[in-house]
């Protein structure tokens, strides 16, 4: 998925006006800083990666006062206690958090968890992953009281068939009922992801309730 891409997504969510914070998970060197910094000149956007020499490299291309609303931070998707509980608008993982899978579910789940801690009640997670979530990571998120809601799915077009993006609403502790079974869908586990209708967003479709 592009960076363009990846920012027209975050754009549909309306989660952009002036005043927004919104974390970059795993920034990486994606032009996804650079076009979030200017969809929303207003916004605070942090970028943040466990490696030192791309929080130098993105330190370096922002310190002409380009992008002067982009912020650099060390830090690990799995655990970003550097900021408070409710303090994002959006967070974009744009293929971290599926990097973390393949080397076992047991890293994955930390950052979906670390995510659900930081974004506000109105907030979003904008995942990019390889087809539905599996059975047993909905299961580890859920025995740890962490659940999702999907506002909006989809494809975009010219990306392999099975790369999927969900744009996700934590659902809060006074919401979550631990006795409601998970859904299943065509034999896999999944969000709930019914009553979707599909809108265009720039190259790919999204569909959104």
């Amino acid at each position: 998925m592009t960076a363009e891409d990846a920012a027209a997504i975050c754009e549909h969510t309306q989660r952009l006006q002036s005043g927004a914070r919104i974390l970059i998970a795993g920034c990486g060197t994606s032009r996804v800083v650079d076009r979030l910094a200017l969809l929303c000149p207003g916004a605070e956007v942090v970028a943040c990666d466990i490696s030192d020499v791309v929080i130098a490299q993105g330190k370096a291309r922002c310190s002409t006062g380009r992008n002067s609303n982009v912020v650099f931070a060390k830090g690990d998707a799995r655990d970003m206690r550097e900021f408070s509980s409710g303090s994002f608008d959006l967070v974009l993982d744009k293929g971290t958090f599926a990097a973390l899978e393949a080397v076992s579910l047991a890293e994955e789940v930390p950052a979906f968890c670390e995510s659900h801690r930081l974004l506000k009640e109105s907030g979003v997670l904008v995942t990019v992953g390889l087809g539905y979530p599996c059975g047993e990571l909905l299961q580890l998120m859920r025995d740890r009281r962490v659940a999702w809601e999907v506002e909006a799915k989809g494809k975009v077009a010219g990306v392999r068939s099975d790369c999927v993006a969900f744009v996700l609403r934590p659902v809060q502790e006074t919401e979550f009922d631990e006795h409601v079974p998970v859904r299943y869908f065509a034999d896999d586990l999944t969000w709930d992801d019914s009553e979707a209708e599909e809108v265009v967003v720039r190259g790919g479709v999204l569909a959104k309730r």
